[in-house]
């Protein structure tokens, strides 16, 4: 698919130590890792959300005109645009560290591309993930490195197969509509960029900081938790973090099985149980059972 030339006019720098203090302090923001999903499964930034899946999903994404705001509300179990208009959006891969080097055959271009259609502006992370493990590495989630005979293939992770199914759900929602109109300008979703000498412009402004300070609100997503007990339910992050659904069905406890989901807000700490494990058919979830049936016997 011929794309245009991408308007790095629209893309701006920022760094490690920015988004650091955005996760330490619970700030909201939109972090994009656009590494294949093998890189992700062995380490990525807390709070990152995975858009890079694998060769298939890729090759999907590029052939096709992708609506990216459709799909980041589906990523973010959000259907309110309007909740998260002001909420950076922040993409790193590798180590990125000159936008004018990349290539219009490559993801991450492409990546770029579609995300300035819906969105203005867009934020790359100077270094990608490489600078920013070795500057806060206690910020990054580190899995089981690969052994020498696994495969790079991701078509059993089922973070990939989900983000392909969101991926097809979009296009197919599109397929009878004219995608037009130009890039949503977000003037409120401004982060820490990278000083700019041979610009006056706002972003060159260190005391920017980011817009919104509230909690990212999950709107009303319509009920489908499964029950698997009569007293277990399983359901998904958008279920765990949607306090009006956690009421509807008369919830008492969460046991959040993830790294990085947010903490319910709606849930007191003792009854809110977490398991630090990314499903990703390498973490043992062994070693928690008893502590995890304890709290499920309450």
């Amino acid at each position: 698919m011929e794309l245009t030339t991408l308007n790095t006019d629209e893309i701006q720098w920022t760094n490690a130590q920015c988004i650091a203090e955005a996760i330490q302090v619970n700030r909201p923001i939109v972090l994009l890792d656009s590494r294949p999903s093998t890189d992700f499964n062995v380490s990525h930034i807390l709070k990152a959300i995975n858009l890079g899946g694998d060769e298939a999903f890729r090759r999907k994404f590029s052939q096709n005109r992708v609506p990216m705001d459709k799909l980041l509300l589906k990523l973010l179990g959000s259907q309110d645009e309007s909740s998260w208009q002001s909420v950076p959006i922040v993409v790193y891969d590798h180590d990125l560290d000159d936008i004018s080097q990349l290539k219009p055959d490559c993801f991450m271009y492409r990546l770029l591309h579609d995300l300035l259609r819906s969105f203005v502006p867009i934020y790359v992370l100077k270094g990608g993930f490489v600078c920013f493990r070795a500057e806060c590495s206690k910020l990054c989630w580190f899995g089981q490195e690969r052994g020498p005979n696994e495969g790079t293939s991701t078509r059993s992770d089922p973070t990939t197969c989900e983000l392909e199914r969101l991926l097809d759900e979009c296009l197919r929602e599109t397929v009878s509509q004219t995608i037009g109109g130009g890039a949503l300008s977000r003037p409120g979703a401004v982060v820490h960029p990278e000083p700019d000498s041979s610009s006056s412009t706002t972003r060159t402004l260190g005391t920017t900081t980011w817009a919104v300070s509230r909690e990212f609100p999950f709107p009303e997503v319509p009920a489908h938790p499964s029950t698997i007990l009569p007293h277990v339910t399983i359901g998904s992050r958008a279920d765990a973090l949607n306090q009006t659904l956690y009421g509807q069905h008369g919830f008492t406890h969460v046991l959040n099985v993830s790294i990085d989901c947010p903490t319910s807000p709606h849930v007191p700490p003792e009854r809110f149980m977490r398991i630090p494990i990314l499903d990703n058919h390498t973490a043992l979830i062994l070693p928690h059972l008893n502590e995890a049936f304890r709290f499920i016997g309450k």
